[in-house]
């Protein structure tokens, strides 16, 4: 049987709407070039308030111009940025700290994207993005740390918010009314963030989370697949490490782990040199060779990339403290390859290139606990990365062209929709000028996977229906390309 998620009815390029971008949290956005040189780069906007740590980057009225929806542990509100300037567009107030990122879907079916939050005063919130109103809000018994995860759990085609407390449990929510689907009592508290995929190819989606053990559960009921004993603070991250079509989940503890996904065995460890790993890892192809890497920071003052495969470090990169930062991975200088971006406790945030060399060092006080995102936070076509830490919210921005991008949206700009229709997908573009048309599928390390449609197409209002027979379980990018210019949907295959 073969099962399609919506992920969103039109996305722009780029979009991170949870915490470390995707499900499986991967940190990786592959869609994007930025122009983030030592010699370019720049901040294009900074908020005068501080208290800023995690991000989501979303177009949430269609305007073509992304927000930034982030939480603030000064002064307990969660706010929505215009991604373009700055502004903001509306905030809600809640009675703790927000440390975790945002994270936004479609909860009640009604093509609008909603926003949920968590807050030290032990309760989740989800909120109208139009203007910040509550919708509902559950309370657990503790503090709520870790980021919520949106994604359809049961297959009943209505998402679930997926959650863990420092109450010891782990939550399943109805995302339209905020009741409880199913908890999951751990023992201990839980401080990551969930990562959700199908381990085990049984058309089903499974939760992976950590504490004192790392589980998996069953998305459906709550019920424990399998669990591995290792502490676990950091998040999980889930990726095909070594192409077998089946998928494997990495995570930091004392030393950094790599597991199967299907039954929690051992595929291997690796030893840092010392301190634990606090940093959730980010997975992509850093070297070309079709397989995954692996990178996270350490208590040990070092940032490694690790082999997917095996566990062998590929280079490590030394900095002047701790690292807690989770990192993001994006091509940052338009290079065609992809670069690394986190932050470290000596209140630096570093670019790295792909062999683990210094791309550029930026400043930023009080930056150690930021999470960075990439995205186009300004819809200008080109990546931006968002930072903060306990200080202020900043946007980076190249101040220059990445590559040929240009500025493209506008009226005259090709559209893309995706909507499900008896497990298939159902493709509606709009042309605005006559144009070659292309309609291609990637996955989620930018690599081409399928070409639905190519040729030339006259003004017009189009449908193309597409059944992803043969295409293994996982989160792939549908992008129109047409008059110069790309838009974007993203799509879970699960089988």
């Amino acid at each position: 049987m073969l099962n399609i998620f919506l992920i969103c009815l039109l996305t722009l390029p780029g979009e991170w709407l949870k915490f470390h971008h995707d499900l499986q949290n991967t940190g990786f956005q592959p869609e994007l070039k930025g122009c983030l040189t030592s010699d370019s780069m720049r901040i294009k906007w900074q908020t005068p308030n501080e208290g800023f740590a995690k991000f989501a980057i979303v177009d949430i009225n269609n305007d073509n111009i992304p927000e930034i929806i982030s939480g603030n542990d000064i002064d307990n509100k969660i706010y929505n940025f215009n991604g373009e300037n700055g502004s903001v567009i509306w905030s809600y107030t809640t009675s703790g700290k927000i440390c975790s990122c945002p994270a936004l879907g479609d909860l009640d079916g009604d093509t609008k994207l909603e926003v949920v939050v968590c807050s030290y005063d032990s309760q989740l919130y989800a909120l109208n993005t139009e203007d910040g109103s509550l919708l509902w809000s559950y309370k657990t018994g503790n503090r709520v740390m870790s980021s919520p995860a949106i994604a359809d759990l049961d297959n009943d085609s209505k998402p679930e918010i997926a959650v863990g407390s420092l109450d010891y449990t782990f939550y399943a929510f109805n995302g339209e009314d905020g009741s409880v689907l199913w908890s999951y009592a751990t023992g201990s508290y839980i401080w990551s963030s969930p990562a959700i995929a199908d381990l085990d190819n049984d058309t089903k989606l499974e939760v992976v989370l950590g504490d004192n053990k790392l589980y998996a559960l069953n998305g459906e009921d709550g019920s424990l697949i399998w669990s591995y004993p290792i502490g676990v603070s950091a998040s999980p991250a889930i990726a095909d490490l070594d192409n077998d079509t089946k998928l494997e989940i990495v995570v930091g503890s004392f030393d950094f782990y790599a597991l199967n996904g299907e039954d929690g065995s051992l595929l291997w460890s690796y030893t840092t040199t010392g301190g634990s790993v606090r940093s959730s890892p980010a997975i992509a192809d850093l070297d070309n060779d079709t397989k995954p890497e692996i990178v996270f920071g350490s208590d040990d003052f070092n940032f490694y990339a690790l082999n997917g495969e095996d566990g062998s470090v590929l280079w490590s990169y030394a900095t002047g403290s701790h690292i807690w930062s989770c990192p993001a991975i994006g091509d940052l200088d338009s290079d065609d390859k992809p670069e690394i971006v986190f932050a470290s406790n000596d209140t630096i945030i570093r670019g790295l290139n792909n062999d683990g060399t210094l791309l550029w060092e930026f400043g930023n006080s009080s930056a150690g606990d930021s999470d960075p995102s990439i995205g186009d936070v300004d819809g200008d076509g080109q990546l931006e990365v968002v930072i903060g830490g306990t200080g202020i919210l900043k946007v980076l921005d190249g101040g220059c062209i990445a590559g040929v991008q240009e500025k493209v949206y506008s009226r005259e700009t090709p559209r893309l929709y995706a909507q499900l229709s008896n497990h298939k997908l159902l493709f509606r573009y709009s042309i605005p000028k006559n144009s070659d048309v292309c309609l291609r599928i990637y996955n989620t390390a930018g690599e081409l996977v399928k070409t639905l449609l190519n040729t030339n197409k006259v003004p017009g209002e189009y449908t193309l229906e597409w059944t992803p027979t043969g295409f293994t379980s996982g989160v792939y990018l549908a992008r129109l390309s047409a008059c110069g210019q790309n838009c974007t949907s993203k799509i879970v295959v699960v089988k």
